[in-house]
Order: structure tokens, then C-alpha cells, then sequence
């Protein structure tokens, strides 16, 4: 009998970057190769957002609506969760919370029903959190709560943001690790976890013909998560 599993793709899409088509194409790509369970988008526009809608794959999920805030005629990005919709055989409704003293249109979302119906206590958290390990104060998760990465990956740090690895962004000896997935689980456990997006576009090059293009400035963590035997069926 397989095992179940849940797949989960969390990446920052970067809204203001260039060759935004060819860039949402690739992103696109992937995530049909990947197919993952549950999807969390950051930085989307309305524009990224009718190309994702163009998809095959994009018909398979239940959706976030997409929350835009205006100020001073400006529209912002906005941050989508999309759940697979024969993984989790339901109509979704999504909490949506904007944090009152964001300046760059940042809120949190997450999938009523998925907490109510699959959880039992469990939660997945993901996005990009922003994470400078130099600027925060140290601090540890609550108990009962881990990061994937550090459980599965312990050597690699992981950085998400990184100049050295990622040739679009201007050289300047940044890396960090932004963006995380903290999770507490009970019936399920991290089973594997990478970056994705990490190579260039083929044929692909900013408009000063300098910069190599990647799918974005941020990588994406793509995590698989596998269910705990029961203890009358673990063997001895």
C-alpha cells in the first residue's frame, strides 16, 4: 500500500523584474513538472496572474481570490495559496489578513477548511518571510514546531536569496535564506526538500544584454511530506 503524501511549493515571484513573460513562463513550467499538493505564490500581479491562469495546471486548484491593495494609484503585488483540488476534495475558504503597517502589501492567507478537515492541530506556514538572520533577535520555534530545511538539510544553508548562486542580481556578497516553511505536525513528517529555479533561461537576456535571466530573485523550496505509520503497523 503507498504511503500518502503531500507536496508543497512555496516561491516569491518577484514582481518588478525582467523579462517578466519569460520569467512567469518558466515558474510555470515547473510547477506542472512538480505538481505539487498545496502552492503558495508571493509577489503576484495581476499581469503574472492572467498568464498562470492560461495554464492547464492552473485548473486543477482551488484558489485564494486575488487581494489587491491600492494606494495613491498604485496597484500592489498580492500573495496567492492554491491547493490541489483532487488532493483536498473541497471548496476552500480562505482567511485573508492584512497586516495594518505594511508598506509592501503583505498579508496572511490560509485555507479554512483544509485546517479544519486535515489538520487535526497540524500547520503548514510558508512564504517569504523576509528571514535576516543578522537583523532579528535570537529566537528558536515553539515546541512542537520545525523548519523542514534544517530537519532534512542540516549542512546546506539554504539561501534562497543568493548573488552568488543566482548571476540575474546585482553583485553585492548578499545570500540569505528568506524564505522558510515552519511547520507542526503530528501525523505527518518532512520526507525531501530543495531549491528550484535555479538555472538560467536558454536564449534569454535583460535588455542590456548583460544579465543572465532566472525564473526569479528568489528560489522557490519545493518540500514533500510523508505520512507517519501507525504504531500497530510500524515493524518491530
Amino acid at each position: 500500500m503507498e504511503i500518502p503524501k503531500i507536496s508543497l511549493l512555496t516561491w516569491n515571484l518577484w514582481h518588478t523584474g525582467p523579462c517578466e513573460a519569460h520569467r512567469i513562463d518558466a515558474v510555470s513550467k515547473t510547477i506542472a513538472q512538480l505538481d505539487p499538493d498545496v502552492l503558495y505564490l508571493q509577489e503576484v500581479t495581476r499581469v503574472t496572474m492572467e498568464q498562470l491562469s492560461e495554464t492547464l495546471w492552473w485548473k486543477c486548484y482551488h484558489r485564494s481570490r486575488d487581494v489587491r491593495k491600492v494606494q495613491e494609484g498604485q496597484e500592489w503585488y498580492f500573495t496567492l495559496l492554491l491547493l490541489k483540488a483532487s488532493t483536498f476534495d473541497l471548496e476552500s475558504s480562505f482567511l485573508e489578513k492584512l497586516f495594518p503597517n505594511t508598506i509592501m502589501g503583505r498579508y496572511l492567507l490560509a485555507s479554512l477548511k483544509f485546517l479544519q478537515t486535515h489538520c487535526s492541530g497540524e500547520v503548514l506556514a510558508a512564504g517569504d518571510m523576509n528571514w535576516i538572520e543578522d537583523d532579528q533577535p535570537a529566537w528558536s520555534l515553539p515546541e512542537g514546531w520545525c523548519d523542514p530545511w534544517e530537519v532534512l538539510m542540516p549542512e546546506d544553508p539554504g539561501y534562497t536569496y543568493d548573488c552568488h548562486r543566482n548571476q540575474m542580481l546585482p553583485w553585492n556578497g548578499y545570500r540569505s535564506r528568506l524564505d522558510r516553511i515552519w511547520c507542526r505536525l503530528q501525523e505527518w513528517k518532512p520526507m525531501h526538500i530543495e531549491l528550484v529555479g535555479l538555472s538560467k533561461l536558454k536564449n534569454v537576456r535583460a535588455l542590456d544584454n548583460k544579465r543572465v535571466i532566472l525564473p526569479s530573485d528568489h528560489f522557490g523550496i519545493y518540500a514533500m511530506f510523508v505520512k507517519r505509520a501507525s504504531p500497530g503497523r510500524r515493524k518491530a
